[in-house]
């Protein structure tokens, strides 16, 4: 926790404040809520009250884990979106780069990116700021293109960076990154585009060959509508139809942090 403190004594806003208030200790637990008993020495859950104590100790988690030495891969979505903002209103969080998991492709900066949603937390900002590297997918290329080119930085990072942790979340639908259900891709590839013509729309994303590469998965998860999808990344043996079940079967460390 004093780490943690020393860390937020800047941030003013109501809602950020709160994450400086001393909280009970969380609850490392096998069972959390409707989750079924989880006995894999490599994944965690930490049930939280809200996602403010949850994004307040993932925040405490990753400063403990990463440095100068660590890759650091970020998602969209509105999970970590708090998350995002601690960090960018602290002092003191280091990298060696950042990356994006996943963008939903167009222009730069389109009001649906990923990129777009980071840069509204401020982080975006303050990762420049301190100078980190931040390597996004959009560069105003078509998709394939945008694939392909973003795959060799992928592969570069990979080489450059001895640590990889990423910040993940879950979809109600099960996936996770930018991998849905039932996608169907080149599995040789780091890095892969589709359109689905559908709510997915263009998506360019790492892959499941990517994801193996990571050391570290740090996930959030909230709201009622992610209980049933969390329940199945347990209890779910194909990975295809769950993308999420993924960290079920995964070596690497997983940390959830989750409201359910």
């Amino acid at each position: 926790m004093a780490i943690l403190k020393r860390y937020l004594r800047t941030i003013e806003p109501s809602m950020i404040k709160r994450a400086c208030q001393e909280p009970s200790e969380p609850k490392t637990m096998g069972v959390c809520g409707i989750l079924p008993i989880v006995t894999k020495k490599n994944i965690q859950i930490v049930h939280c009250k809200d996602k403010i104590e949850a994004s307040k100790k993932s925040l405490e988690h990753l400063l403990q884990i990463v440095d100068k030495n660590t890759l650091l891969f970020l998602s969209g979505g509105t999970s970590p979106d708090l998350l995002y903002q601690l960090i960018a209103q602290g002092d003191g969080f280091k990298a060696g780069a950042v990356a994006l998991i996943d963008e939903r492709y167009g222009e730069v900066m389109h009001d649906n990116s990923n990129e777009g949603m980071i840069a509204q937390t401020g982080l975006t900002d303050y990762i420049n700021n301190v100078g980190i590297p931040c390597y996004k997918i959009l560069q105003g290329k078509d998709l394939e293109t945008t694939a392909n080119e973003y795959e060799q930085v992928i592969k570069d990072l990979f080489a450059k960076y001895p640590k990889k942790i990423a910040v993940m979340g879950i979809g109600a639908d099960g996936h996770t990154a930018g991998i849905k259900p039932g996608l169907d891709y080149d599995q040789s590839k780091l890095v892969v585009a589709f359109d689905d013509k559908g709510a997915f729309g263009k998506r360019v994303t790492l892959t499941f060959k990517a994801l193996e590469k990571i050391d570290e998965f740090v996930i959030l998860a909230f709201g009622e509508n992610k209980k049933e999808s969390l329940q199945k990344v347990f209890t779910e043996s194909d990975q295809k139809k769950l993308p999420a079940s993924f960290y079920n079967k995964t070596t690497s460390l997983v940390a959830i942090y989750t409201d359910c």
